[in-house]
């Protein structure tokens, strides 16, 4: 039975079965670029993470920031983040989060000799940065992106 969750009062997604929120303690042990209010699904038997992480913004930074800005500065920090991981930027994507567009690229990289593949994307919604991942094993990577974009797919804002 799919679950469905709400991530910062506003962003409601519909996690399916299989997936579990992972605790503190096992986020800790994941190398996330940075800390902050959010939320890590995880489905073992699939091999597939998903992130969902919020940041507000001020009133001047709202005004001028988008998706397009944040997608921007995202992809250096993950670019920077991840060189040692063998990492390769893929293209630019966007996609329908509700009624806002989200931006981002995807990814590919090595982590303990095993081919991964990710995407990553932001949204701009009143006046908070949504980012929203995907982390998975490239050798499954048509079957995880069903399931990411019937996650996406399920996105909408209260």
């Amino acid at each position: 039975m799919s679950t469905t969750v709400t991530c910062n009062n506003t962003l409601v997604l519909t996690i399916p079965d299989g997936f579990r929120e992972m605790g503190a303690e096992e986020r800790n042990k994941l190398n996330m670029l940075e800390d902050g209010p959010g939320k890590v699904f995880t489905d073992p038997d699939r091999h597939i993470i998903v992130s969902v992480g919020w940041r507000p913004l001020g009133f001047v930074t709202s005004l001028l920031l988008g998706a397009k800005d944040a997608v921007s500065n995202m992809k250096t920090s993950i670019r920077r983040a991840m060189e040692p991981y063998d990492f390769h930027e893929g293209p630019s994507c966007r996609r329908a989060l509700g009624s806002e567009t989200a931006e981002g690229f995807s990814y590919d990289y090595v982590a303990q000799d095993i081919d991964m593949y990710s995407e990553a994307y932001v949204a701009k919604h009143n006046k908070v940065f949504y980012y929203l991942y995907v982390y998975a094993r490239a050798e499954l990577k048509e079957e995880s992106l069903r399931v990411w974009d019937e996650i996406l797919a399920s996105a909408g804002w209260v």
